[in-house]
This record gives C-alpha cells, sequence and structure tokens, in this order.
C-alpha cells in the first residue's frame, strides 16, 4: 500500500498525501494477500486500478482495523482474528469527522503503457 500511496502523491504533485486503506485491501482482495502467506504486490496494485482504494491510515475514509501483531508468518491466532474481520461491501467512511463520501475519497491506479 505504500507503493501505491507514493505513486498517488507523486501523480497528484503532492495533492494527495495519505495512506490508502490496508483495511479495504485485506477486506475485499481476497487473492492479495494475508498475513500468513505474505502479501502479492503484483495482485494489490491490479486490485487497485481495476477497483480503487479510499485513504486509510488513522485519519483516512477507511481506516485500518487489522491486527498489528499480524507478521510475516503470522500466528493461527491473529490469521483466523484477521480473517473473521472481513468485512467488503462496507462503503462508508468512518463517521463523525471525516466529510467526503466513500466515492468521492475513492482513487484508482492507472495501467502502465505497453513499451513494446
Amino acid at each position: 500500500m505504500g507503493v501505491a500511496s507514493d505513486r498517488t502523491c507523486i501523480a497528484t504533485k503532492g495533492e494527495f498525501n495519505s495512506l490508502l486503506s490496508v483495511d479495504e485491501v485485506m477486506s475485499c482482495c481476497e487473492v492479495c494477500g494475508n498475513c500468513l502467506d505474505g502479501g502479492d504486490e503484483l495482485k494489490v496494485l491490479t486490485y487497485w486500478a481495476l477497483n480503487g482504494l479510499v485513504s486509510g491510515g488513522p485519519d483516512g475514509c477507511r481506516p485500518d482495523n487489522f491486527p498489528k501483531d499480524c507478521g510475516t508468518p503470522c500466528k493461527l491466532d491473529s490469521y483466523y482474528r484477521g480473517e473473521r474481520m472481513r468485512k467488503c461491501g462496507e462503503e462508508s467512511c468512518q463517521p463523525n469527522f471525516y466529510m467526503r463520501t466513500y466515492a468521492e475519497d475513492k482513487s484508482y491506479g492507472i495501467w502502465a503503457p505497453d513499451w513494446d
């Protein structure tokens, strides 16, 4: 998610300077990986280009709710706890102070040109 967030910041010349939601990827992209097997960066970037992602981090639209103690490989109890927390389809930003809608917050990656 760091790569996607950095690429968005660069492409927008600093207008977007936030983290993209790890929670959204972990909840909605079942083929992107998990803490037991690790993540697949190419699948995450493909998911971002096709489906878009909202902002994450503590102040974003969809803050990260997955346990932070889950390394790679994680303990089985952390893995199962994380899997139970998957809530894809929840298309709303955190309540109270976040002023943008889910649709307004969504950003999409783009495909690199074919250099053949």
